[in-house]
């Protein structure tokens, strides 16, 4: 909402987003100076070959999606290939894959996939179609980036509350059940957007159930990770997940692009109703999915 509020002050999108830039920026000093090192540090030798490996696959691979490009995405496929090889066969790799692949553990790495695709693929759809003008397109509120910024609010709330929340709920019910019931609230919350969005009521009242959920989603799935993990592969592991979420993300906005870019208006390139409600269903499904990948998990290996 403050960078939907500057954009309306400054008037200009790039000079706007530069401001959520020098503050990430402004991070990077303040985690070195503030935040104290860990008294007890985990020992073996630091895997700067996987490291720098899974690192440039990651970059290739996320900017052969966004600027979709099959070179990129070949190399980035091609290095992860290169990098699972790499730590399969050193003694202490940066990542120990055997046990990641253990029901115990895999589907919830599975689950944060979905999370990325759904979290963030949903945002800019969900934006567009706030801001379309129902005169011309024949849906959407022709809405400012302010007022779309104010109806994404109360979600957002609902977000950090259901997030403060997930230990309670997960001590009544395990994180396992917790991650199941919120993908199904999240799935189930989709399909009600795709069956009732001519009002801002309407998508108000079941975008807040939605972030409530995805925030206890949020909070459960680093905990449950971290909790399978090896204690000295805890920070390798966390970053991983938030990895494979980002990748989630990635892929989601090149998948959400070629859906609402297929499916426009004759002679426009306006999205048509049904490219949204298309999306809205994927939504869903994946939702639903993750759901029983979560309920598979087994508790130990």
């Amino acid at each position: 909402m403050l960078t939907a509020g500057l954009h309306q002050v400054i008037g200009d999108a790039r000079l706007t987003l530069l401001v959520p830039a020098v503050l990430a920026a402004a991070c990077v000093p303040v985690s070195f100076l503030a935040v104290p090192e860990s008294s007890r540090q985990a020992t073996g030798r630091l895997d700067l070959a996987g490291i720098a490996v899974l690192s440039v696959s990651m970059v290739a691979l996320l900017a052969g999606i966004s600027l979709l490009s099959p070179v990129l995405i070949g190399l980035g496929l091609l290095g992860f290939a290169g990098w699972v090889v790499l730590e399969l066969r050193i003694a202490e790799p940066l990542v120990d894959l055997r046990a990641m692949t253990g029901r115990h553990v895999a589907p919830f790495f599975g689950c944060s996939f979905v999370f990325g695709i759904v979290y963030f693929g949903s945002q800019s759809p969900d934006s567009t179609f706030l801001a379309a003008s129902r005169a011309s397109a024949g849906y959407g509120f022709g809405f400012t980036a302010l007022q779309i910024s104010l109806v994404a609010l109360p979600a957002a709330v609902f977000a950090v509350i259901g997030s403060a929340c997930t230990a309670v709920i997960a001590g009544r019910l395990g994180y396992r059940r917790t991650l199941v019931a919120a993908f199904l609230v999240i799935a189930v919350g989709f399909v009600g957007t795709a069956l009732f969005h001519d009002q801002v009521w309407q998508l108000l009242a079941i975008k807040v159930p939605i972030g409530l959920a995805a925030g206890v989603a949020l909070g459960a799935m680093p905990t449950v990770i971290a909790e399978t993990a090896d204690p000295s592969r805890t920070g390798i592991t966390t970053a991983l997940y938030n990895n494979v979420k980002t990748l989630g993300g990635a892929v989601a906005g090149g998948v959400v692009a070629a859906i609402l870019a297929s499916m426009v208006l004759a002679g426009t390139d306006t999205p048509r109703e049904s490219a949204y409600v298309t999306v809205w269903l994927i939504c869903a499904t994946l939702c639903a999915a993750a759901s029983v990948l979560a309920h598979l998990a087994r508790r130990t290996e």
